[in-house]
């Protein structure tokens, strides 16, 4: 038994730690915020535009509590602007925690000044 139990314990370790080994370190804002990509993700799609989830681990927790945040982005590269999808917010760091959700945020374009984290993720994801 504790060697069946050892096997799941182990796989469960290597699920957990590969969940986000595809996830890329893009950009760390003034405020020490790191922001991250999930290339596993991206999907170009026949628009031109690409779809792909990202991550922010913030060194200040939101007002919320929140202590991290996973967007599901639509990016316009030709435009260098993008659309929330969905933005999840979690009370621990790397999309850990209890989860709040925000779906269906609508079809408004924001834009990524550059210097910006969001800048530099549309850099990463449009190269």
């Amino acid at each position: 038994m504790k060697k069946l139990l050892g096997i799941v314990v182990l796989s469960l370790t290597f699920a957990f730690t590969n969940l986000y080994a595809e996830m890329k370190s893009v950009s760390i804002s003034v405020a020490g915020d790191e922001f991250f990509v999930d290339m596993d993700t991206k999907k170009k799609l026949s628009d031109g535009t690409t779809i792909v989830w990202t991550m922010a681990n913030y060194k200040k927790p939101l007002s919320s509590g929140s202590k991290s945040s996973m967007q599901r982005l639509k990016i316009n590269c030709e435009m260098t602007n993008f659309i929330f999808i969905e933005y999840v917010t979690y009370t621990k760091l790397n999309g850990y925690g209890e989860p709040s959700y925000s779906k269906d945020l609508g079809t408004k374009y924001h834009s990524a000044p550059p210097g910006t984290p969001w800048h530099d993720i549309m850099k990463y994801i449009c190269s």
